[in-house]
């Protein structure tokens, strides 16, 4: 009952929020998504029972472990040991009686997490996994709002599914890890860039803000992409507006600005974390590279014999890690049940890739890409964050985890695309009005 009851009432609170939130869609959409909101509750149950009662280990056990002491901490004396475990939000080292883990940077974060909600949650680890399969429920439904809005609106469906249903997504953003938390984050990242570009800028800009805080405390390399996949959608659409929407050409200003405020964001981002400023990305890619090469795994790969230390050594090998990022697993590779889930997931995006590519050439492709900034947005955030997690990882295990806020970002570019058929007129966003609220 101790585990029943808290998880059943956050799955409660969950399916009235989603169900009054869906009704602004229409029928077979609300279908959809309430068919995601019970996916997402089933993977937040399959991640306790894979991880505590299948394997009996794994990272989620020691984080929600080192919660359950900290909560206690905190039910014992709020106003001393409260504060404490929130400072290992932002990475400070605490003074507490517990041994926590990677206290002092990111692998501290998720035993924090795991303790605020084991301290409301009744010590319920089904409940806190449950609990953040939800809010990364949400989270989607914020990309999927922008997403929705900016393609065209014969792709909902496809579109729907490709940022509520992507299986591997659904799967890793339900228990308590550090990309569940990031996940938390990004799509109300992009809720907020684009609630500003469609000249909301302050509510835009502090949505922005604040969906920054969760994925920058345990992932903060993905606001590089994120940064520079929102400079690119600023910079086209007022390009295209420029040259009234028939191709884009190299507007001077546009360009100085949208550079600038990549680079202003990447260097903010370097500042708040060394150890992903620009000097130092060929070091810790390199770095990342060795430990995982240290440990032996059944699904470990390795893309270069050894790790080049400087940021152009790493980017040497940048076709081979996205192809790794996009491709990978392959149907061979299985060694597992999810793996299985991520290879098959990664198959049919493969499939509906190529065919899209041989129906109607890369020329039709890139015209469509083009002419719609969301599609810029995901194709940028796509190239650079795959990149960069194909050269991180070793092992398909972890490059399944890494790369979920990618793919409903490729599963909805590849799937808007794939749509159309060769000769066929191409598709043109909505003209319709954002609905962001």
């Amino acid at each position: 009952m101790g585990e029943l009851i808290p998880t059943f009432f956050v799955l409660c609170i969950g399916a009235v929020a989603a169900a009054s939130w869906a009704r602004r869609f229409t029928t077979r959409e609300q279908q959809l998504i309430m068919a995601s909101l019970g996916a997402h509750a089933l993977a937040a149950c399959a991640q306790v029972w894979i991880t505590r009662d299948y394997y009996g280990i794994g990272d989620m056990l020691l984080y929600h472990e080192t919660g359950v002491e900290l909560a206690r901490l905190i039910r014992f004396d709020p106003g001393r040991f409260l504060p404490e475990v929130v400072s290992l939000l932002y990475h400070e080292r605490p003074y507490l009686p517990v041994f926590v883990l990677g206290a002092g940077g990111s692998s501290g974060v998720p035993s924090a997490v795991a303790g605020l909600l084991a301290t409301v949650l009744n010590d319920s680890l089904y409940a806190s996994c449950m609990a953040l399969s939800i809010a990364t429920f949400f989270s989607k439904g914020g990309l999927y709002l922008v997403l929705r809005d900016a393609l065209p609106e014969e792709a909902r469906a496809r579109v729907l599914i490709a940022c509520f249903l992507a299986p591997s997504v659904v799967f890793w953003s339900s228990g308590i890890l550090k990309e569940t938390i990031a996940m938390v984050g990004f799509g109300w990242f992009v809720f907020g860039w684009y609630r500003f570009l469609r000249g909301k800028p302050v509510s835009g800009l502090m949505i922005v803000a604040l969906s920054s805080l969760p994925i920058a405390i345990v992932k903060p390399y993905i606001l590089f992409a994120l940064f520079l996949g929102a400079a690119v959608w600023w910079y086209w659409e007022r390009a295209l507006a420029a040259s009234g929407g028939r191709a884009v050409v190299i507007r001077p200003v546009y360009l100085a600005l949208g550079s600038a405020l990549a680079l202003g964001g990447i260097l903010a981002v370097g500042e708040l974390f060394p150890r992903y400023a620009l000097d130092n990305l060929g070091e810790e890619a390199s770095r990342l590279q060795a430990i995982g090469s240290m440990q032996a795994g059944g699904s470990d790969y390795q893309i270069a014999d050894a790790p080049a230390r400087s940021l152009l050594g790493q980017m040497a090998f940048a076709p081979l890690a996205l192809a790794t990022s996009l491709f990978r697993p392959l149907i061979f590779e299985v060694r597992n049940a999810p793996m299985l889930l991520n290879a098959v997931e990664s198959t049919v995006l493969t499939y509906l890739f190529v065919a899209t590519v041989l129906r109607r050439s890369w020329d039709a492709v890139w015209r469509e890409v083009r002419s719609s900034p969301a599609l810029m947005f995901s194709l940028t955030f796509v190239l650079v964050f795959g990149v960069a997690v194909g050269l991180a990882s070793t092992n398909m295990g972890t490059l399944s985890r890494y790369r979920i806020p990618l793919v409903p970002l490729f599963g909805a570019f590849v799937l808007v695309l794939s749509r159309a058929r060769a000769g066929a007129p191409e598709i043109t966003p909505s003209s319709s009005p954002a609905r962001l609220t």
